[in-house]
């Protein structure tokens, strides 16, 4: 089995949500690299997913993650509001999750 980088799982879940018709984005959650330092913006809300979609009035957010990677307690935190609020909430290791989970939701194509 071919292991995938996060990058490229994100690559992937991206490309299929536009395929599908499905307006989508990737978060930029790392700092800019200025000179030989990292700034950071104060405001991005610790924890926010690498993913946010939406689709006929919903919002989505997919956590991507790559072979042993866990979520931050900040994502785990950010996972339980959307749960609390009742909005959809992927942690995806690979592209079949995230068919799966937006199906059951209603997604597709």
């Amino acid at each position: 089995m071919i292991k995938l980088s996060e990058s490229v799982i994100v690559r992937h879940i991206l490309e299929y949500l536009a395929f599908i018709g499905v307006k989508a984005g990737k978060t930029k959650t790392m700092g800019v690299k200025r000179g030989n330092d990292y700034c950071f913006d104060k405001w991005l809300y610790v924890g926010f997913p690498d993913i946010t979609g939406f689709y006929k009035g919903q919002i989505f957010f997919i956590e991507a993650k790559a072979g042993k990677n866990k979520q931050s307690d900040a994502q785990i935190q950010f996972q339980q509001m959307c749960k609390e609020a009742g909005i959809l909430y992927i942690l995806a290791y690979d592209l079949d999750q995230v068919k799966a989970m937006i199906t059951a939701r209603g997604i597709q194509v």
